[in-house]
């Protein structure tokens, strides 16, 4: 099970990574009331939770492997 929260963090963290402003749309827009794009700080954040959602799935996916043994 460690290994599946693992690989599903990682994937999601990659993503989130690569794309900051995927979760803006969703979550943000609506308060907006021009049709603007998230800020630098939104980005950054972003970026960083991803960087710890990253740092989590390996400690998930290492765990799990070494379980295994």
């Amino acid at each position: 099970m460690p290994i599946f929260i693992g690989i599903i963090f990682l994937i999601i963290g990659i993503l989130r990574w690569k794309y900051p402003a995927i979760g803006w749309r969703p979550r943000e827009r609506w308060m907006v009331n021009r049709d603007d794009e998230p800020s630098d700080t939104y980005l950054s954040i972003a970026r960083y939770l991803s960087f710890i959602m990253i740092l989590a799935g390996s400690i998930f996916l290492l765990i799990g492997i070494l379980s295994i043994f």
